[in-house]
């Protein structure tokens, strides 16, 4: 196997889960002296527990972890990559051998034992004569100050001879008798720009900045309170603390723009200030999460500070609460429910809002685009679009519609105004049948595209129908007097139609109250693990028989069989709140990837209102 292709299955193996939350999964011990040891003015802050082995026959992922056939690929995989690592380096000379060998052990002791990351920044002084000739980026350095600690326990002598092994292979260092305020050479001629090892007991700390060790050892000993002595840390912490906490994240937001604005000085930072009202990010406090195990169940809560604030991006945030009769055109079979709240008017206001305040010219060209644009349509986004339709979307599956999981989805919008909505609703489908080419006729064959119209059920059902290509797809929509309905093809909406005419049972949910609901799912995970697992074999099959190409030697019977996940699953639920102060994300699932498409969901609504999420939901 070439070196970039194992390198790439280690770094998936040992730091995949730093994006996806699976560090400390599922939890055992936490250090609580680590969050003593960050500085109180962290700007960044990760920490994780120790990796428990779970337990035999327990619920979710407790069960999961100690599952044979789990056991077995996880050690498997470790085995071979470090034999491919071996292999490759078996002619390489010392020091990469030292480096294939001693590497990924010391990674996964790192991420298997309690640990953190932080980091923070502090002005750097003003440039002495003797620094003139030092860039401003480099001078800058100065300020940063960084660190990794690792408890490694029992371990902590293996531990401490791995990592004086790997540091005999940077070039100029020798042989390493002691880790005690080790300074690792880096090229870097910067005042208090230094990067130490030092080993505290059992715990090793990586600090960068001159005094980062002292500091940490300090934390350590609990003669500084650090972090937890920041009081709007604690605050926040309270909002999203978890039972057996496996990893918790904290993002200083306010002091990351208070930063930025110091080091860029009175004039550009008063730019800087501006800029961030204008688009409403000035009131974005901080980002705090946590990652927990409860009864088996991975529970996730994040927290971003806006002080209430809903404008500018924020005002993707500012529908109206979600209310438990929204879902009640739901079939209660629905193995799959995703709600969220959206108010276009609010967001277009919004928009012209913030391109006035940043540049008038523009927002007067915007404006006219926009004027253009309804007039090519025929109505009005503010009073006939945006009036007629509620700010709800629900998008859900059904298996008495036909539904496997996602096959026969349905996609709905509130009506607020119906007699507006039809007007907008029939203006739309009058502009998207003038914008299909239409069916050509020829002598040998029939060819194109069109807008198809048919009754049932005393509605008036739209499709698109395709004539001479292999399209799976003919999507359809109805205007009915509560809804406005989507499918991908007719066969979902006629069931549609004939469930809501029928007296079948409609989904009864119990919506939570301490917030404003913005964004409802819920999926029933065991049904996308056993779709998933129709075909994992076979594209498993695939999969290895590629590795093994490239000498990397894991065959299929690698692959876990459905019955080493299907019994630790349950169904997975997210919710996204907007409270008095800030916005809330809340899940609950058995497993990592038990919420799946909450977890693409949330973080793209959380981007776009301004949040930059990490936790896995």
């Amino acid at each position: 196997m070439a070196a970039t292709s194992f390198g790439s299955v280690l770094l998936a193996l040992v730091f995949g889960g730093i994006p996806s939350g699976m560090l400390g999964l599922p939890p055992a011990e936490r250090d609580g002296a680590l969050i003593q040891a960050a500085p109180a003015d962290s700007l960044i802050y990760i920490e994780w527990s120790a990796r428990s082995a779970g337990k035999p026959g327990a619920p979710g992922i407790d069960g999961l972890a100690a599952d044979i056939e789990i056991q077995a690929l996880v050690n498997k995989l470790i085995s071979e990559i470090q034999v491919t690592i071996d292999r490759e380096s078996e002619n390489a000379p010392q020091q990469v051998q030292i480096l294939g060998t001693t590497l990924p052990q010391v990674a996964i002791t790192a991420l298997k034992r309690p640990g953190c990351l932080f980091a923070s920044f502090r002005a750097p002084p003003p440039p002495q004569d003797g620094d003139l000739q030092v860039p401003n980026i480099m001078r800058m350095l100065a300020g940063l100050r960084a660190g990794l600690i690792v408890n490694a326990g029992a371990e902590a002598d293996q531990f401490a001879a791995s990592i004086m092994k790997l540091l005999g292979t940077v070039p100029n260092v020798g042989d390493v008798i002691l880790l005690d305020h080790f300074v690792v050479p880096i090229p870097v001629p910067v005042p208090d720009f230094e990067l130490q090892i030092h080993r505290h007991k059992q715990h090793f700390v990586l600090g960068l900045g001159t005094g980062t060790v002292d500091a940490v050892v300090a934390g350590l000993d609990g003669k500084t309170p650090g972090l937890n002595g920041n009081q709007r840390f604690a605050k926040a912490w309270k909002r999203v603390a978890t039972p057996r906490m496996a990893s918790m994240n904290w993002v200083d937001l306010r002091g990351a723009r208070d930063t930025a604005i110091k080091l860029a000085g009175p004039q550009m930072g008063a730019m800087i200030l501006a800029m961030a009202g204008m688009v409403g990010a000035d009131s974005l406090d901080a980002l705090i999460g946590s990652v927990g195990v409860s009864e088996g169940r991975i529970v996730s809560q994040s927290f971003l500070g806006t002080g209430g604030k809903t404008t500018g991006i924020l005002s993707l945030a500012a529908g109206r609460g979600l209310k438990a009769s929204d879902l009640q055109h739901v079939p209660a079979d629905a193995d799959l429910v995703v709600s969220w709240s959206l108010s276009g008017a609010k967001i277009l206001a919004a928009v012209q809002d913030v391109i006035g305040k940043v540049d008038p010219g523009s927002r007067q060209q915007f404006d006219q685009l926009l004027a253009q644009f309804e007039g090519e349509i025929g109505f009005n986004l503010q009073q006939d679009l945006f009036a007629a339709f509620d700010d709800v979307w629900v998008l859900q599956d059904s298996p008495g519609a036909g539904g496997l999981f996602v096959t026969s989805l349905v996609g709905s919008v509130g009506v607020k105004d119906h007699a507006k909505a039809k007007q907008a609703f029939e203006r739309i489908m009058k502009v998207l049948e003038a914008s299909v080419p239409g069916v050509q006729f020829t002598r040998f064959r029939h060819r194109g595209v069109s807008l198809e119209k048919e009754t049932f059920l005393g509605q008036t059902v739209y499709f698109i129908n395709t004539v001479g290509d292999d399209v799976p797809f003919a999507p359809a929509m109805c205007l009915t007097r509560q809804h406005l309905l989507v499918t991908p093809h007719p066969q979902a909406l006629k069931a549609h139609l004939r469930f809501l005419a029928s007296k079948q049972t409609r989904l009864q949910v119990e919506l939570p109250e301490d917030g404003d609901l913005l964004v409802f799912s819920r999926m029933e995970s065991s049904k996308a693990i056993r779709l998933l697992y129709t075909l994992a074999p076979y594209f498993g099959q695939v999969l290895f028989s590629g590795l093994q190409s490239e000498g990397f030697e894991m065959t299929v019977f690698s692959l876990p069989s459905a019955r080493a996940i299907l019994p630790y699953v349950d169904d997975s639920e997210m919710h996204v709140l907007r409270t008095a102060d800030g916005i809330l994300v809340r899940s609950r699932s058995s497993l990592p990837f038990g919420s799946l498409l909450p977890s693409a969901l949330a973080p793209m609504l959380m981007f776009t209102t301004g949040t930059v999420h990490s936790v896995p939901f």
